[in-house]
Parts: C-alpha cells; structure tokens; sequence
C-alpha cells in the first residue's frame, strides 16, 4: 500500500475486520478519508482533464497531507472508485457548475494542481538525465503553464504574485518541492546511483580483478598499483581555528594574503607490496610554460624531497596522455627493479586520459594490466579516494601550520610551501605502508579483510574469475559499446611472454652472488636483455621539456640531479632505441 511513500493504504474491497486487523498491525487507530467536497473535486478534475493518473496523483497529496497532520490508515483509491464517486455526483449542481464555470473558484484550484503537476513531470525528466533544475527556472516554467488556462481571478493574481514579489516565488518553490518529492540539492545528486547498478558495476569488477590475477598473470605473482590525481594548490590553510575574543573586533589585523601556487597535480600511488611503496613514484605536476626551464630555487625546493618524489616541470598542470606513458613505463621499471618476476597491475579510475588510446598501448607495450574502477564508483573500490587523500591532506594543513609556527610568520612563500608539500607527501605516501588499504578495498582479490561496505556490495553476486564482456565494460566506463568492443581487444590480448622477468630475475640473482665492493663477474647478457626490454623511459613528443626532481624524470637520474633542457635532449637522445 501507498499514499506517496507515507500513507498506508488497504484495499477497498477488504472487509472491515481485514481493515481493522491492518490498523492494529500498524498500530494506528485512524482512517484516512476524502471529504464530500474532496471527491467532488476529483470528480470535477477527471472531467476536465480526463486523465485517470492525474487525478489519483491529487488524491495520494490529500491523503499525504492529513497523514502529516495526524497518521492513520488511508484507502487505496482506484480507477473503479473514482468511477462510482463519477455515477454518484453525475448531477450534483457543485459538480455542473464548475464544469460550466470556467472563472470560478474551484475550477482555477484544479487548473493550478494541473498545471503545476505538468512542471512536475518536466522537472522530473530533467532530473532524470542528470541535470540541476534551477528554481526561478521552475517558477518562470509554472508561469507560463497558467497563460494556457482560462484566467480566473486565482489565476491571474498568482500570475502577478510570482511576477512582482520574490519572496512569494521562495515560499512556492518550497511548497513545490515538498508537494512533488523534490529536494534543493548540489551537483553531487547526478553522481548517485541506485543499489542494483552498484551491486552489478561492483561484481563485474571485482570478477575482473579476480581474472586479472588469478588468470591471466599465467601463475606470476602479482603488485597491485593504484594511481589517481588530485590538485595540491587548492589544499590551504584550515578556515577554522582558535583565536581571542578581543581579536574578532573590526580592528583586528587581518591575516595577511597568501600568495596561491599554480595549479599543481599530483599523481598519487599506493601499492600491494610495502617494499614497492617505499620506491614508487609520486609525481607533481605544476604549471609552467613548457619552452622555459624553471628557476633554480624552484628546483631545488622540488627536489628537496628527494626519491621518489618527482617533479615534472613545464606541464600545464594536467595528466595527459603523454604523460600517462611515461608514468606507465616508470612504473613498471620500479616495481620490477623491486619484484623481478612480478606482474604489474595498474588500477585506474576512468577519466578519459586513462581511457584513451596511447595509455592502453603503453601498457600493453610495458606488460602491464590495466584494470578500470566502474564510474562512480571511486568512494568505494579506490583505495586513494577511500583512505589516502583525507588523510594526504589533513597532513598538508597540519604541516602548513607547523611551518608557520616554526618560521614565526603567518603565511609561507610558495617555495617554502612547495617544499612543505613535498616532505608530506615522502611522509605519507612513500614512508607509509599502505598495502592493507588496498586489500580492504578489494584490489588483491581477497575479501576476507574487505570493507562491510564492499561486502554488502558484493552480496549475491558471481565472484568466480571472469573478463567483462564488451556490454559489461561500456557500462562501467560509461562509453559507447563500439569503443567498449575496442578496449576489450587491447585489454585483454594474450600478455607478452614475460623474458624481461627471467632476465632480471638473473641480474638481481648475479648482483647478489657478487660481493660487496668487488669486481666478479655479472651477467653481462643478462643485464643487457634486460636494459633492452626496460628500457630508461619512453620518448615524449609532446611532453614537457625541463625536468626536475629527484629522479629527474625523463632520464635515468638516479644520482637525483635534476635535468636541464639539453641534458633532457641528451636523454631522450639515449631512450629513442628501440624496445
């Protein structure tokens, strides 16, 4: 039973003890009825507007509106009834008067209930692909829907109302919104999603993740990589804190104006593997004109940090694709100089950059497994949304006022903040292990330490080792089925025979035969195939040219100085052999 979501309802052709029975179940002692007046109204309306639904929608609001005054038990009211309310008022003069009389009274109240219940539906539509209905564009919508009416009195001194006084437009939008089930809400409503599409989106993930793991690594173990970005300049100071009573005064100093960072990326990642995490790259991107090396003092500040915190210079502060390949072959060369023999999978959320196709083919070109987190759901599968950056930035506002109180001034520099940054990123993101995070999150496979929201989540599904399929995908990624079919083809191709892993799997295995210090034999072969198939780092045509960071970036730079724009064409020089 219904009455808009509130009001119980039972059955008009129950009996009375089956009604009775009801109420004390319930534990209401009232019955909800329409007054004479009320069923003559809708008698009246089904006449005019001859649309059964309309009618009972009105009905349900009556029965809403005095279940809210006082609960009780309301009848279900059905075509069939409103037939014999129709047979019974066929010649009631109330009745035949408001038929006739297009400017009376009774006629304009249903012709406002039609009218809004018209906006209701348009507003509702519009809701429905993802759109935030603005108010006045809703009252402008219900204006123009009363110059299709007859105008009565009622009619045109709403029409003026809403025309000259705007706090009469507030008061009815709000009575709009709580008549029709709406709410006043943000851009965040659009990014819902009902419990089923989240239970289908997670299932068909973690069967992904499962297959990836379980199947196609072909019996190699594997390092799980999460990777998303998040912006570094927008994180300032806490808005709220202590301060002395007499201070919020008119003549209080007013704290000095810190000077805003250009907008900065950063590339975040967290591992599987705790020993991986201590080497895996964290990557800032500031904004800066790609033909211009950065200061010196710049640099240094970024590279205080030192590995393996990096700093790409001359972006515009975004992840681009070109960017994305050189991340993808960084990453795989640090988990294998780690992990010889491991396969690396790289977890990503489904921006388009991640999405496109030069980023599917480095991975396939370095070995690596993509696997894409279902859209909108981050909050729950991606452990850097769910863990990492709250706690990210809650260290970068504790570690802005530190400095501040060690500096005894009010506000930093940008290189003191940049330099702030970086130390609170090696704290939390390189000097921290995170590999239990990722397994709460489902990314090894293993539910038996996952989130309860995870498992609720997971309830009733298939978890056995599957590949989506090409339907499944573009549901996840939210892409057409023509480039689903197309990124299922690069996503899932046989994997490379893993030569690299045995050839580094030698050259670790003769480095640590070989005493410290001393000049016995490597494997000369070895190391070689395995420069060969991990190479320094892919050419970027369209990359940024000055580099800066510990590990330099673009060039093996291990000894962490920082690359200017002719050693960066020295180095891309060195990588431009072929795989």
């Amino acid at each position: 039973m219904a009455a808009a979501g509130a009001a119980r309802s039972v059955d008009a052709a129950a009996g009375v003890d089956a009604v009775i029975e009801a109420m004390d179940a319930l534990g209401l002692r009232r019955f909800i009825e329409l007054t004479e007046a009320e069923e003559k109204q809708a008698v009246v309306m089904r006449r005019l507007c001859n649309n059964d639904s309309i009618v009972l929608r009105w009905v349900r609001h009556q029965q809403l509106t005095k279940f809210r005054w006082r609960a009780g038990v309301a009848r279900l009211i059905t075509p069939v009834v409103l037939d014999n309310w129709c047979a019974r008022y066929a010649a009631d003069p109330l009745v035949l008067d408001a038929v006739r009389d297009a400017g009376g009274d009774l006629r304009a109240t249903i012709h406002l209930y039609m009218a809004e219940s018209v906006v209701a539906d348009w507003v509702a539509n519009l809701t429905g692909r993802g759109l935030l209905v603005p108010s006045c564009s809703i009252v402008r919508a219900f204006a123009n829907s009363l110059t299709a009416v007859p105008q009565a009195p009622a009619i045109t001194a709403m029409r003026g109302t809403l025309a000259n006084r705007g706090r009469a437009c507030r008061r009815w939008s709000a009575r709009f919104r709580d008549t029709w089930g709406f709410a006043w809400s943000t851009a965040a409503l659009p990014h819902r999603i009902d419990d089923v599409t989240l239970s289908r989106r997670t299932g068909i993930f973690f069967r992904w993740i499962r297959h990836v793991l379980e199947e196609r690594s072909a019996g190699h173990p594997c390092v799980v990589v999460n990777m998303d970005e998040t912006f570094l300049h927008s994180v300032k100071s806490a808005k709220l804190g202590v301060r002395r009573r007499s201070d919020m005064t008119g003549d209080a100093v007013p704290a000095p104006r810190e000077r805003v960072l250009p907008r900065t990326s950063l590339m975040a990642s967290v591992a599987s593997d705790a020993d991986v995490q201590a080497v895996l790259p964290q990557v800032r991107l500031p904004r800066g004109p790609p033909d211009r090396a950065p200061s010196r003092r710049l640099v240094q500040a970024h590279g205080a940090s030192g590995q393996p915190v990096i700093t790409l210079h001359g972006s515009g502060g975004w992840v681009t694709s070109s960017v994305m390949k050189w991340y993808i072959a960084l990453v795989a060369r640090t988990v294998l100089r780690v992990r010889p023999g491991h396969r690396v999978v790289l977890v990503l959320d489904c921006c388009p950059v991640h999405l496109s196709r030069e980023t599917l083919q480095a991975a396939a070109a370095r070995n690596v497994d993509l696997v894409f987190i279902p859209a909108r759901l981050t909050w729950l599968l991606q452990p850097l949304d769910t863990h990492v950056f709250a706690v990210l930035k809650r260290a970068l506002r504790q570690a802005d006022f530190e400095a501040k109180v060690d500096l005894g001034k009010a506000s930093l520099t940008p290189l003191e903040r940049v330099q702030m940054q970086g130390e609170t990123i090696r704290r939390v993101l390189v000097e921290r292990p995170w590999a239990t995070t990722v397994q709460r999150t489902g990314l090894t496979g293993d539910l038996g330490a996952a989130r309860p929201a995870l498992l609720q989540a997971l309830a009733g599904q298939r978890l056995e080792p599957q590949p989506p399929t090409a339907a499944e995908l573009s549901d996840l990624l939210q892409v057409p089925i023509a480039r689903a079919t197309e990124m299922r083809r690069s996503l899932l191709c046989p994997p490379r025979v893993p030569v690299m892993h045995a050839a580094a799997a030698a050259a670790a295995a003769a480095r640590a035969r070989a005493p410290s210090g001393s000049d016995a034999p490597v494997d000369e072969a070895a190391a070689e195939r395995s420069r060969a198939v991990v190479p320094r780092l892919a050419r970027l045509p369209s990359a940024p040219r000055a580099l800066g960071g510990s590990l330099g970036g673009a060039a093996d730079a291990d000894d962490g100085r920082v690359l200017t724009r002719s050693a960066t064409r020295e180095a891309r020089a060195r990588a431009a052999s072929p795989l």
